[in-house]
């Protein structure tokens, strides 16, 4: 049999694909051979194949039958198929397509890729939408960009924030005393919280009025895969004395920042509305979308019970604090903020003297700026910000750059006199949002094809000082601080370029606690 032409399609990112031909002959496991090709090819980690229309391919006999020259695969990193995205509607089409929502991009520093306002303008086509945000730490993602707020009207889209639900960080203060600490001891003592938890999970998920799940026993007080981490930190740099003093924070006190979600729960919320409605939207005020939007409040409590039980396990076991969850009695320890930055609200939105309209604010990587301090972590390598927003972040002069918004543009920059610059003086908001963390820079695939570089003993110990805590090699690597952007690009976008924020404080990290093998 001769080589077949192929078209490999990345699902999530369709303006990634490649021309291959594949030999069904060289090969007894034809899906394997597949899958290969793609992660060489595309560089990502290849897992399902489809043919346009969202057959699955799942076995040789299935490939054989469709392999034709010229056909197009779609090659997903483990989503559902999403469909073939039309790059150039027709004139019937574009007749009925409304008007492409405003794109807000406030990264200057911080550099961002073109498939994430590739994603980003994607997203700004979608019914109902008004207003997309991209925030500087904003990175691609399987189908839409993450480090991004989107703001509609009469619509919710349960993919735009994805499958963790409620994902966010909640940071306490410890009894522990900053001189005293000793990471290696630390290290030492946090053994155990990998599995189950074994505490009283009926009687603490009544008390925060979380209804139960068939995941609570196996899954609530997990910390999960990916970037999320339960750290240890302490205070390196106070820049704000007069709010770190209202916070009442101290500089000779450990902290402890917890980052997860609402693990396996917010996967099987979204995979049920997938498996329904595909990527669709849906009315809020729908039977449908009233559902979604009970199980989507109720993750979101069931993640932010998750962080208090796991910071309740890192505690103990460092003899570090009281029961968080029960509100921390004890003097010394106190929740200084808990934030979800993975979450859809409903909120006003106007200025002065319109009307004001209900509007849905979805965040995906996005941390809300209407709620006091927010935490702002660099990789597992930098400094955590804890910033103050400021401003009412309504009213900026923008620039309107290849159909993209900027706050600013420097005097120095290179391609300035190549762009038509229209400034403008309009009121609009940034989202309610702020960062909410470095964002990405490399994918998962080239992280890992960088472990020639440095063991996986040298990746347990940052430039900083501090221990990391990750048994799992392929993570320590896909999660190795050269992966992110440069945090202090992040900070400086939202600062000194967007001034929508302020440093209270500066953080170093001392323990990252990622994942041990049970």
């Amino acid at each position: 049999m001769p080589s077949t032409r192929l078209t490999l399609i990345k699902n999530s990112q369709q303006n990634f694909r490649t021309a291959v031909l594949f030999n069904p002959r060289e090969s007894d496991d034809k899906i394997a051979a597949i899958l290969t090709l793609a992660k060489n090819k595309l560089r990502i980690r290849a897992t399902r194949i489809f043919v346009e229309g969202g057959n699955e391919i799942s076995s040789s006999d299935e490939l054989a039958n469709v392999l034709q020259n010229d056909r197009k695969l779609f090659i997903s990193g483990g989503e559902d198929y999403i469909g073939l995205l039309k790059e150039h509607p027709s004139a019937e089409e574009a007749a009925f397509t409304p008007a492409p929502a405003t794109i807000t991009n406030i990264a200057y520093e911080s550099h961002v890729e073109p498939d994430a306002f590739a994603q980003l303008k994607q997203t700004a086509i979608l019914k109902g939408m008004r207003y997309v945000f991209g925030m500087p730490d904003l990175h691609p993602g399987n189908t839409y960009p993450i480090g991004a707020t989107f703001v509609t009207e009469d619509m919710i889209y349960p993919a735009l924030i994805g499958d963790d639900i409620g994902c966010g960080m909640v940071l306490y203060s410890t009894r522990l005393s900053v001189s005293s600490f000793k990471p290696q001891r630390a290290a030492e003592r946090l053994r155990g919280i990998e599995g189950p938890w074994d505490g009283p999970i009926k009687e603490v998920m009544e008390r925060a009025g979380v209804e139960s799940t068939e995941f609570d026993a196996t899954a609530l007080g997990t910390i999960g895969g990916g970037n999320h981490f339960a750290e240890l930190q302490q205070f390196t740099e106070i820049l704000d004395p007069d709010e770190f003093a209202r916070a009442n924070l101290s500089a000779d006190r450990v902290y402890l920042l917890v980052h997860s979600g609402s693990r396996r729960l917010g996967g099987s919320i979204l995979a049920a509305h997938t498996a329904k409605h595909g990527h669709a939207g849906l009315e809020p005020s729908s039977p449908e979308g009233q559902s979604y939007l009970r199980k989507h409040d109720n993750a979101c409590k069931w993640a932010r019970l998750n962080r208090e039980v796991i910071a309740r396990r890192v505690m103990e076991r460092l003899n570090a604090g009281d029961d968080v969850v029960e509100g921390g009695k004890g003097k010394k320890v106190e929740k200084v903020l808990d934030l979800w930055h993975n979450n859809m609200e409903r909120k006003e939105w106007g200025s002065e003297g319109e009307t004001k309209k209900q509007v849905w604010v979805h965040r995906k990587g996005a941390a809300p700026s209407d709620r006091g301090l927010v935490m702002i972590p660099g990789s597992r390598g930098a400094c955590s910000y804890l910033v103050m927003p400021v401003g009412d972040q309504k009213e900026n002069d923008f620039y309107l750059v290849c159909g993209l918004r900027f706050s600013r543009l420097p005097d120095d920059h290179a391609r300035a006199r190549k762009w038509s610059l229209m400034p403008n003086a309009v009121i609009f908001h940034e989202g309610y949002s702020l960062a909410h963390g470095a964002g990405r820079k490399w994918t998962r695939t080239f992280a890992l094809s960088r472990q020639h570089r440095c063991t996986s003993q040298q990746m347990r110990t940052t430039s900083l000082g501090s221990v990391v805590i990750c048994e799992d090699e392929e993570l320590l690597y896909e999660e190795q601080p050269d992966a992110y952007k440069e945090i202090t690009d992040i900070i400086t976008d939202l600062t000194a370029n967007r001034r929508i924020a302020k440093v209270v404080a500066i953080l170093s990290p001392l323990l990252t606690y990622k994942l041990r093998k049970k």
